[in-house]
């Protein structure tokens, strides 16, 4: 991360709308890399159904519903 020529960076996080505040170190962090030009993309997901999260765990602990 120290050298210069780094040009591209994939970073991956997840928060909840509702648990960050604007003056949050990520928040603050992104707003610094957005100002030095780097593209910033969100995805903003809705909750899981109760279905849809059973199934999800379902799936993680291999089993059947």
């Amino acid at each position: 991360m120290g050298e210069l020529q780094t040009e591209y960076l994939l970073l991956i996080g997840a928060d909840r709308d509702n648990e960050v505040f604007p003056a949050h170190p990520l928040m603050l962090k992104l707003h610094e890399v957005s100002k030095a030009g780097a593209t910033l993309n969100t995805i903003r997901l809705k909750p899981l159904s109760v279905s849809s999260l059973n199934q999800f765990v379902a799936d993680t602990i291999n089993c059947a519903i």
